[in-house]
Formats: C-alpha cells, structure tokens, sequence
C-alpha cells in the first residue's frame, strides 16, 4: 500500500500487514510529521485533509460548547484561514501526483494541531527507523545478486565532503601499487638465469668429460670378463667329454647324464664332420672349375 506524507508528499510503499486493521499512527522520515493511517481493506482510501480532520478530533480535548451564534454573519477565525492557506498548495500536489484522490473539499473551523504523546512519538520513530534499515538492507541484497552498483534511496540525502575517497578505492589503489611494484620481479622470474644455466652445462660437462673413461674402462672389463667366463664354460664342458668314463668310475649316480653328455656331443661332432666334409668338397670342386677355365 502506499503511503503519502501530508506536510511534505513523501511517498512510501509498505506491506498492507504493516498497518493493523483498526490503523495506526505513523511518521514520516523526511519531515517528522505524523498522521493516523487506517488499514486499505477496513475503510476506503479518503484524502489527506479528512484524515486530518479525524485524527485531530481524536486527539484535541472537547473543547468548551460553542455558543449559539446570532442570524447575522460571523467573521471567519484568522487561525482557519491561515491553516487553509498552508494545506492548499499541498493538496494540489497530491491530486496532481495521484488522480484517483479526490480534491479536499475546504476545510473550516479546523481545530490548531497539538503536540503526541512523547511515547507514542518514540515508537514512531522506533518504526520509521527499522523501515529505513529495511530498505537498506533489500537495496544491498539486490546489489549483491545483481552485481549492479545502484545508489541507496534514502529520503535524507546527505552531500559528501570534498575530499572524500571510497575506502573501496583506496584498497584497489594500494593493490594497484602493489602489482605495479612487483611486475618486473614476476617478469624477471619469468625468464631462466643465463648464469645458472651456464655453471650447470659446465659442471654436466666436466662431469660427463670425468665419467666417460671409467664408463669405457668398465665396458672393456666387462666384455673380458664375459670371453673369460665363456673360455672356462668351454673348457669345463671339453673336460667333462674327454673324462667321461673316469668321472662315471668315481661317481655312478653321474652315468645316466654323462651318457646323454656324451651321446649328444658325439651327434654334434658327426654333425660338424659330414658339414667340414661337404664344404671341404665344394672347395675342391670349385678349384677344379677354375683349373679348368684356366687351361
């Protein structure tokens, strides 16, 4: 529902539950003026001037009985007249701003406004402050999830110093320094140090000049051990086929094996004699040849 300040036509947009359904006194943040409000659903919307014209009835003592007045014409209460001339420019302006409000019809003998109750005033002020804190707070929500940078609607503006600086711009400018300052460092540590690759190749290189004769050393010695070790097996294996029947004599649990040994041996050796023999003869078949082509 919407709420209009009759002294100065401020404009405020509240939840219906706000206003109870027998109404209630509220107060207007900009100007301090307060007025009775009655809930939208209980009694129709009436203009600014009758609202008035209730809550003063409803608040001022009865006054002293008026006393009947003479057939002639009265002259009009100055005070009246004064009050008429304040509240016309304003209800102008809300008839203007709104054009479903009626225009106030005049008022007359309108009683002069008294000071609330100190309490009831406090707790207006109590009100108006946590509606203030509450608009705030909805502001700074929709800031956040729209990521839009919206000023605060604040009925009392306040203008800013000269001089005055964000401290969110403050902490962007010193962070600004700051990676100002360290961007050469970051770039120098970008790029490899020239010295350290060169005392590193140097030293890959000594070590490598250092190692590279005892890596040979040790292939040499390697490869004669290996044609030892091949000697030995060789010789052994001669051994065992040459003394084959002295070693069965002396251990006869070896006779089975040595047999096979020897057997095999004798099959390679018949083998390696038919090979000699054929290529001995192709040998000889190929001298003949060329004896023949000769002559």
């Amino acid at each position: 529902m919407r709420l209009i300040c009759p002294n100065c036509s401020a404009k405020y947009e509240v939840p219906a539950d706000v206003i109870p359904a027998e109404g209630r006194d509220v107060q207007c943040s900009n100007c301090q003026e307060t007025w009775f409000q009655t809930h939208p659903d209980t009694e129709p919307q009436t203009d600014v001037a009758q609202t008035l014209k209730e809550h003063f009835a409803q608040t001022e003592p009865e006054a002293a009985p008026i006393p009947e007045q003479s057939d002639a014409v009265s002259e009009p209460d100055p005070i009246d007249e004064e009050f008429e001339r304040a509240l016309e420019p304003e209800l102008g302006t809300i008839a203007e701003d709104d054009p479903e409000i009626a225009p106030a019809p005049a008022i007359t003998h309108e009683r002069s406004k008294r000071e609330i109750d100190p309490s009831v005033a406090d707790i207006l002020r109590e009100e108006a402050q946590r509606e203030r804190e509450q608009r705030a707070a909805e502001t700074f929500e929709q800031q956040d999830e729209f990521a839009l940078d919206t000023d605060e609607p604040t009925s009392d503006p306040q203008p800013k110093k000269s001089g005055y600086i964000d401290p969110k711009l403050v902490d962007l400018d010193e962070m600004y320094k700051d990676t100002a300052s360290d961007a050469p460092a970051s770039r120098r540590d970008l790029l490899p140090d020239i010295e350290e690759i060169n005392s590193t190749l140097r030293r890959d290189k000594k070590s490598a000049n250092r190692d590279e004769p005892e890596t040979q050393a040790q292939k040499n010695a390697s490869g004669r051990r290996g044609f030892r070790v091949a000697i030995i097996l060789l010789l052994l294996a001669v051994a065992v086929y040459a003394y084959a029947n002295l070693i069965t004599s002396n251990v006869p649990q070896l006779a089975p094996y040595l047999d096979s040994y020897v057997a095999q041996i004798d099959q390679w050796r018949a083998a390696l004699s038919d090979q000699t023999s054929g290529f001995l003869t192709w040998l000889e078949a190929q001298a003949d040849q060329a004896r023949a082509r000769n002559s």
